[in-house]
């Protein structure tokens, strides 16, 4: 019942999902050399494109590591923003909560991919990180859709 109420308020909300992947990228040298993590300068740019043309917003925030997005996240909010940080529900039940949402901002994941990809609203704004792997890969291509915001993840 809470997660379907939280459904409901991401939907009826200017809501903006923005998802933060640390974890691996950080702690694993293998995933990092290759994917590289998004810098602070890149959400603090992503926060003021979104803003541009949203009114509003209301940003949910979802990570693998919520204690490092309140200590350096939270900054990067005027104190007229509004944000919730989601956490403690099961990858799943997260994918599905941010598919909720109006507008996103991801990292350069796939979990963030597909939260924004299923995400079905007409108005969706999606910001993607630039470039998505730091590491050129033979068979791999760039994976953000083409009317899909870019920003400079560095």
């Amino acid at each position: 019942e809470e997660d379907i109420k939280l459904a409901e308020d991401i939907k009826k909300n200017n809501s903006v999902i923005v998802h933060i992947r640390r974890g691996d990228y950080v702690n694993n040298p293998i995933a990092f050399k290759n994917h590289g993590v998004c810098s602070l300068e890149y959400y603090k740019e992503a926060f003021k494109e979104i803003k541009k043309t949203n009114k509003d917003v209301l940003f949910y925030i979802f990570s693998d590591d919520i204690d490092w997005c309140r200590k350096n996240i939270i900054p990067l909010f005027s104190e007229n923003d509004k944000y919730i940080f989601v956490c403690g529900r099961k990858q799943e039940t997260d994918l599905w909560l941010m598919s909720c949402g109006k507008s996103h901002i991801i990292a350069n994941s796939s979990f963030s991919w597909w939260g924004a990809f299923l995400a079905i609203h007409p108005e969706q704004k999606v910001i993607a990180p630039e470039p998505w792997f730091d590491i050129k890969q033979k068979y791999t291509r760039d994976p953000a859709l083409d009317n899909w915001n870019r920003i400079k993840k560095y």
